[in-house]
Parts: structure tokens; sequence; C-alpha cells
């Protein structure tokens, strides 16, 4: 079978008809993938195969918007699609216009919030909200500023998920604040920095907030960030997940369409600075390789002179593109070698590794209810474990029931 895509830096691997189809609709459009498309339309395609993938990588909107029209498409496909679009829009121009409160009200407060992903995305690069799908507001507010702009959501009807020491917590490690409405189901979670310090990503909240350009969306003037911190992000939130949902790979595809202005070089050698620069250039290529993103030459020599690029893409293509496993939050070795790899330094990988070993003696709820340690016993279980593990082995399979995952295997590197 033909592939959806094709790249300089070597084809990606033959896909089924049913993921070339979701893959060619959520490209760049250009004559060659109308013909792809065409000829995939002539499949006698499982169109419930098509509809999972569509969904489960965010990109149903696009999809519709390419195939809407086809009779080849069942009848029953176009008008789910449809009105799964119809819905992502209704529920995204909702969010946006609490967004445009809320940005107003900080205005007028004189705090400088800057949004990101999500609406202010959807609206300035994909000209659709239907295309691009969230579920949060992220807002990057400055330090001094968070206080003021907590009030001013409390003022929305909004209250946070987290206080007290929890909330601080939260904080330090680079979550964020999040604050909820009921009364509609809306999120807001307010971040001082752009990164959970895990990643060890040194994109720093303050100079973004500086570089931050004004804009209009909706009518609405707003700060958004610099396109090239934007992109930095993007990889970089990429890279957390592993690149598993193609609606992320389609972000850093319409910003380097929406930009083709961009300094090449420089953005290299900020990235450079910041020691992400194979974050950066695995984003970039993935969505060429993908998505037919438009790349300058500089972006294409920079990759092609890495080739560990390329085999992070093969990688990624075989462990978790189109697979059920690109979705699973739970701590693998794959990952964490995925995740090692993306840096060329082994030094600006140890907070990951630190943040793992932490998160492998840290007590679960196996061990605790093994053996009950008080607290200034706690790094005792790192001894407890293995005679835990060696009397489950002893007593045979537990039932699913009985037992549940620890919350300790669970990493917010990889979460939604």
């Amino acid at each position: 079978m033909s592939t959806a895509t094709r790249s300089p830096n070597g084809s990606p691997p033959a896909h089924p008809p049913e993921t070339a189809l979701v893959q060619t609709c959520a490209a760049m459009h250009s004559a060659a993938d109308e013909s792809h498309l065409n000829a995939l339309l002539d499949h006698d395609l499982n169109w419930e195969v098509v509809q999972m993938h569509a969904r489960r990588h965010g990109v149903e909107a696009m999809v519709n918007n390419r195939i809407h029209g086809d009779a080849r498409v069942p009848a029953a496909v176009r008008e789910a699609l449809a009105a799964s679009s119809r819905a992502t829009a209704h529920f995204n121009m909702h969010r946006l216009h609490v967004l445009l409160d809320l940005l107003r009200r900080c205005a007028d407060a004189g705090c400088r919030v800057v949004p990101f992903k999500g609406a202010v995305l959807a609206q300035r690069y994909y000209g659709n909200l239907a295309f691009r799908r969230f579920a949060d507001l992220d807002v990057l507010v400055a330090p001094a500023d968070l206080p003021a702009v907590k009030e001013i959501l409390q003022t929305m009807h909004f209250a946070p998920l987290r206080t007290g020491d929890a909330e601080d917590q939260a904080l330090q490690a680079h979550i964020g604040v999040e604050m909820h409405r009921a009364a509609d189901q809306v999120m807001v979670e307010l971040h001082t920095e752009l990164l959970n310090k895990t990643l060890a990503y040194h994109l720093e909240a303050a100079d973004v907030l500086q570089r931050a350009t004004l804009t209009t969306v909706g009518g609405q003037p707003l700060y958004t960030m610099a396109p090239h911190d934007l992109l930095l992000y993007l990889c970089a939130h990429g890279t957390k997940h592993h690149w598993a949902r193609l609606k992320w790979v389609a972000d850093v595809a319409h910003v380097l369409h929406g930009h083709p202005e961009l300094d090449a070089e420089a953005l290299c050698q900020h990235a450079r600075a910041l020691h992400c620069e194979r974050v950066l250039l695995l984003g970039l290529h993935v969505a060429e390789r993908w998505l037919e993103a438009p790349l300058a030459p500089a972006f294409r020599a920079a990759i092609t002179a890495d080739p560990m690029i390329d085999e992070l893409a093969r990688f990624i293509e075989t462990n978790w593109l189109w697979t059920e496993a690109g979705l699973d939050r739970t701590i693998r070795w794959q990952q964490v070698r995925f995740f090692a790899r993306t840096r060329r330094r082994w030094r600006d990988a140890w907070p990951m590794w630190i943040e793992y070993l932490r998160r492998g003696l840290k007590p679960s709820p196996q061990d605790r209810a093994f053996v009950d340690l008080p607290r200034p016993l706690t790094p005792l279980y790192a001894l407890v474990r293995p005679v835990r593990i060696w009397r489950d082995w002893r007593r045979g399979p537990v039932p699913e029931s009985a037992e549940t995952a620890p919350a300790s295997t669970r990493s917010d590197l990889v979460s939604a």
C-alpha cells in the first residue's frame, strides 16, 4: 500500500488505507494529496476504523472537511463526522468566548496574560475553530499577577481544584493552578511556567511573556506567544506526549504554514542555546514527514545532519502513532528511552532520570498494604518492594479488582 506522506529524509512505513486516509486528510493540502486522497477513497475501507483513528487523533473535523461531499463515503459516516464537527465548533466557540472575557478583565486589571494552545491556536492558525478541539483554556501568567488573575476567575464563578499545600506543590512542579466552573464545565489552567520541570526545557516564562506579540482574535486585541517561542513550546509539548496524536503534529504544521518568514537559522540557534534543538527538529521533521508541512532549507539541513531525528520518527511510527499504546499513560522503558534520546547531552536528561527514580521509589498502595511504615521510614519501602513483589509472585496472579495499578506508575510526562 502506498503511504500517505513523503519525506526527503526517508518515507514513512506503509499504512493500511484507513490510517493513510486519516493522515492525508490532516495533511497540508496539495495537488498530490488530492490525487492520493481520491485513490484511497477507491479502496474498500473499514469506515469504523477510519472514524476511530480520526477521533483518537483529534482530527475528525479535518477528515470531514476533506471527504464530506464525496459519494464514496457512506451517508451515515458523513453525517457522523459532520455532527462531530458541529459539536466541536460549538464547544470551542463557547470556550473562546470565556477566554476573551477573561483576557478583557485581565487587561482592565493591568495583568498581562498570554493564552497558548487551544482556542487562540485554532482561531489564528487553523482558520476554523472546529479543526482543533481542545479541552482546557491554558494561560501563561506572571507569578506576581497570579493572585489577581485567580480573583478575576473567582468573580467569573471559577473555583480552584487545589488549595493550600496541594496548590503550592502543583506550582512548584510547574503544573499550574486549575480553576473549574461547574455550570458549563469549563477549566482554566493558569501557568507560571510552560512545561513540567521534569522535562528540563529552559523556555523561561518571563522571557516568553516579554516577547509576546499583540494580535487580534475575534475582533479583540490580545497577546500571543511569539512564533519562535510557540514553535519551541509545541515541539516540546508534542515530544512530551511522544507525538502519539496527529493533532499535535498539525499544530506545528499550521504554525509553520502561517509564518513563512521565520528565520530558520535563528530559531535553531535559539533552540541550541536552550539545549533542545533535537526536540525542535524532531517536531519539524514529523510535521513535514507526516503532514507535508513546509520546511525551510536550513531546517532540512539541520535535520539531515542529525540521523537520530529520523530514527526517533521511525521509533514513534513503530511504537505509538497508530497503536493503542500511544495513549497509554503508564511509564514504560521505551518511553524513558525515547525521552532520553531526544536530548543530545545526557546531563540535560538528568531531571527526568531523577523524577523517574523518585517515582520508582515512591511506595505504591500495594507496598503500603504489605507493610505500613511510619512516614520517617518511607525510604525503607525501596527494600520492602522486592520482598512484596516476591510474595506476590509466589501467590500467583491477583484478580484485577483486588489491586489497582499504582499511582506511581503514572507520569505527568505523558498526560493528555
